[in-house]
């Protein structure tokens, strides 16, 4: 030892060799009888000679100290630490230029996150470029989380350090993305510090989207979002659950879609850990806004008008290309398929003449854009629709004479789905007018459109209206009510309360039907879903007051005031019936605290 209590080289890596682990081209020590070396000063002497040490030396140093996970609870000499080391407990020397920048972005996600980073984020610029992605492409910038001067490795973070690559300086980057990269390794260390070991286990569209959209949602577009948006906008039918930084757009998408995103965050990250991908969606709050123009806003302006495209910063100027749109003819049937957290879109162009027959496997969302508009595509499995904006009409003497079918124009489409959590699929079976009105409707099956209702209620109440909701039954029993398209239902009271009802939503059910095709009987309810219909319920006698505005139909009270009872829908239990080929008449017979009709013309 020197006088100043330095070494040489060659004994700094005897005093490694014998404490911690053999090095190439260390002085070989002979043990002496009681003599322990100490491990904390070998280190010390050993970082401190760093530049000396060739490729081999520093890989075994390396190696000892990390992947053996030996490493001293302390080792951090001043300006003699190695850069390239996962973990440090200060900033490198030559961090200073960068620091400023980090520490406003740490600010910066705590304001929006709404909670402080508990552990030190440390700087260090990389001498040399490290951590590449298993493609070979360059990083930027990566994060370890760290207890001390060691990793992790399973247990809770004591500290985070930011390691900036040299990449980061190519002349590509401005000080603006390096600004950008900075926010986005600061969120991994507020995930760190949230999670802690379990952030190791994150999904990559937790682990890294989310991090890639605060860094776009607080610095604004740079190079690398605007590669990943790329592959966020590529027609590949992925999961969300299958996706990593390209993850991106599914967050912006939802910001869009009017979700407050920050406030989601850490609810999803949490949510992960508790019950995987499904419970982080559902954390998420997407809910059916989302859900409608997911699909839609991936065409990213292909198609006119706000819900077929996306906002958010660094998006390209366009989508990728979509492929040859299909053109139709009667007989042909064609698919779009969606897995579990992923969308589809499909370009047609659609015959004239035609009609169109949708239907689903799962429960689809999205939109059929065309022509002369976007129609919802629930509203498309209630019904056949024929290639003609102002609808068709089945002529005399044809089976189905009378039976009107809405319309849809002929020309491009694009048929844009997901069914949110679950796999989903709609079919597009195209035939002609003359084919479809050629077959006789059966009694029960078939779309009806609701001509009015008249009911007396328990407590007095009357209801009348409602004009306009659609019903389709299949002949498996299964049904859906529309009930977007339907007029305010009004009741009256005797104590001199009056008001009205409005339904929104799709409502499905699973009927008993009679064995025959009956044209009297009863049509029996088996399960009833209403997770997809709300109600707004407003007063207008005796004084004006909206009770409910587009609440869950579950939450609306069977009783309002004194014994007055509300709710008189189609199917909320076992019903009678009468049908002809054209008219359906559903009738309540006070079973359930309800008397009276609910009549449906036929339209399909």
């Amino acid at each position: 030892m020197k006088p100043d209590g330095t070494v040489d080289r060659a004994t700094a890596l005897a005093a490694f060799s014998t404490a911690i682990g053999p090095v190439p081209g260390a002085p070989t020590v002979t043990d002496a009888p009681g003599v322990r070396a100490s491990g904390t000063a070998a280190v010390w002497w050993t970082l401190a000679h760093w530049r000396e040490l060739d490729d081999a030396q520093q890989g075994a140093v390396r190696g000892a100290l990390l992947d053996r996970h030996i490493a001293p609870a302390a080792f951090v000499a001043a300006g003699a630490a190695d850069p390239d080391l996962p973990c440090s407990t200060a900033d490198s020397p030559d961090a200073g230029r960068l620091r400023p920048t980090l520490d406003a972005a740490v600010s910066d996600i705590a304001g929006r996150l709404g909670r402080s980073l508990r552990i030190p984020v440390h700087l260090t610029m990389n001498r040399a470029q490290r951590e590449n992605h298993p493609d070979g492409s360059l990083t930027v910038m990566y994060t370890y989380p760290c207890r001390g001067t060691g990793t992790a490795d399973g247990t809770r973070p004591t500290g985070c350090t930011i390691h900036v690559n040299p990449h980061a300086f190519d002349t590509t980057f401005s000080d603006a993305d390096r600004s950008a990269f900075l926010v986005h390794e600061a969120m991994h260390c507020y995930v760190l510090d949230l999670l802690g070991p379990a952030a190791e286990n994150l999904a990559p569209w937790l682990q890294e989207g989310i991090p890639m959209w605060v860094q776009v949602a607080l610095r604004g577009g740079d190079a690398k979002a605007t590669e990943k948006w790329y592959q966020y906008l590529e027609p590949d039918r992925r999961s969300l659950f299958g996706r990593s930084y390209d993850a991106i757009g599914f967050y912006a998408q939802l910001a869009g879609s009017g979700a407050d995103v920050w406030s989601r965050i850490d609810p999803m990250l949490r949510g992960f850990g508790a019950g995987g991908n499904a419970a982080a969606w559902r954390a998420s709050s997407a809910r059916a806004a989302f859900l409608r123009g997911w699909a839609p806003g991936t065409l990213h302006g292909r198609r006119q008008g706000a819900a077929w495209d996306i906002t958010g910063y660094g998006i390209p100027p366009a989508r990728p290309s979509q492929g040859t749109a299909r053109q139709l003819a009667a007989g042909d049937t064609v698919v779009a398929k969606t897995p579990a957290a992923g969308v589809d879109v499909v370009s047609l162009v659609l015959p004239a003449d035609a009609v169109l027959l949708l239907t689903a496997t799962g429960k689809p969302e999205g939109l059929l854009g065309s022509a002369d508009g976007d129609h919802p595509v629930p509203d498309l499995l209630t019904a056949p629709v024929c290639t003609a904006a102002a609808g068709c009409t089945c002529p005399e003497g044809s089976p189905a004479a009378g039976v009107r079918l809405p319309g849809v124009a002929a020309g491009p489409a694009d048929l844009a789905i997901t069914g949110g959590l679950a796999r989903s699929t709609v079919t597009v079976t195209v035939s002609t007018l003359a084919d479809h009105c050629a077959q006789p409707p059966q009694c029960l099956p078939g779309t009806w459109t609701m001509t009015g209702s008249r009911l007396a209620l328990v407590g007095g109440v009357s209801e009348t209206g409602g004009a306009g909701a659609v019903l389709r039954i299949e002949a498996d029993g299964t049904a859906a009510a529309s009930f977007d398209p339907m007029q305010p239902v009004t009741f009256r009271a005797r104590q001199g309360l009056a008001g009205t009802l409005q339904y929104d939503g799709t409502a499905r059910y699973r009927l008993k039907l009679p064995p025959e095709n009956d044209s009297t009987g009863t049509i029996g309810v088996g399960v009833v879903d209403l997770d997809r219909v709300r109600v707004t319920v407003k007063i207008t006698s005796p004084f004006e007051d909206t009770v409910f505005d587009h609440e869950p139909l579950g939450r609306l009270a069977r009783s309002f005031g004194s014994g007055v009872h509300l709710d008189g829908r189609p199917l909320g239990s076992a019903h009678s019936f009468k049908c002809t080929a054209s008219t359906l008449t559903l009738i309540a017979d006070g079973a359930d605290g309800v008397t009276g009709t609910w009549s449906f013309r036929r339209s399909s």
